[in-house]
C-alpha cells in the first residue's frame, strides 16, 4: 500500500563492496545458507571483453601514434580492418623505410578509410575527456563509418556472458 508500512523484502537491499575478494564469497555463502536468494557476484570481467581490448588499443594508437604495435593491433580489429597482405607490406616497407607503421600507412595510400578513421581518432583523443572520445567512437558520431566500427557497435548489444547462457541451458534453465 502506498504510504504504509510492509515487512522488508531480499530485492529491497544491495550490498556494494569496494572491490570483490574473499568477502564477497563469504558473504554470499552466508547469506545463501541462511537461505536468503542472493543474486551473486557479477563475474563480467570487463578487461577480458575483446571489445574492450579493441577500444582500449583504439586509444593507444590515437594518443601514441608512433606506438606500432598499438598501430598494427588497431588495423587487426574490427575498427579499422585492412587485410594481411596490406599490414605484411606495410611492415616491410616501414622497416626498409625506417618509417612508423602509422607513416607507412600513410605513405601507402591503399586504406584511405583506415587513415582517416584514425586520424578523426587522434584528433578526438587531443581534445575530448575520456568518456566522450569513447561515446563518439561507440555511437558513431565520426564522419567516418566503416563496416568495422558498425561491427564493433553491434558488441554493445550482444551478451558478453556466454558461459552463463551455456550454463544456464545445461541446467535446463
Amino acid at each position: 500500500e502506498k504510504g504504509g508500512s510492509r515487512r522488508v523484502t531480499p530485492g529491497d537491499i544491495l550490498i556494494l563492496l569496494k572491490k570483490r575478494g574473499p568477502l564477497a564469497d563469504r558473504l554470499i555463502a552466508c547469506l545463501q545458507a541462511l537461505r536468503v536468494p542472493v543474486a551473486g557476484a557479477d563475474r563480467l570481467r570487463l578487461m577480458d571483453q575483446l571489445v574492450i581490448k579493441d577500444l582500449l588499443v583504439l586509444a593507444d594508437a590515437s594518443l601514441q601514434p608512433a606506438d606500432d604495435l598499438a598501430i598494427a593491433t588497431l588495423l587487426r580489429s574490427p575498427l579499422a580492418p585492412i587485410d594481411d597482405a596490406l599490414l605484411e607490406d606495410l611492415a616491410h616497407h616501414r622497416a626498409q623505410e625506417g618509417l612508423s607503421l602509422l607513416d607507412a600507412l600513410i605513405a601507402d595510400g591503399r586504406s584511405k578509410e583506415a587513415i582517416d578513421f584514425l586520424q578523426q581518432c587522434q584528433d578526438m583523443a587531443r581534445r575530448l575527456p575520456a568518456y566522450e572520445f569513447f561515446a563518439n567512437v561507440l555511437y558513431g558520431r565520426l564522419a567516418y563509418t566503416s563496416t568495422g566500427v558498425e561491427r564493433l557497435r553491434a558488441f554493445r548489444h550482444r551478451d558478453f556472458r556466454p558461459h552463463a547462457r551455456n550454463v544456464s541451458a545445461s541446467a535446463g534453465l
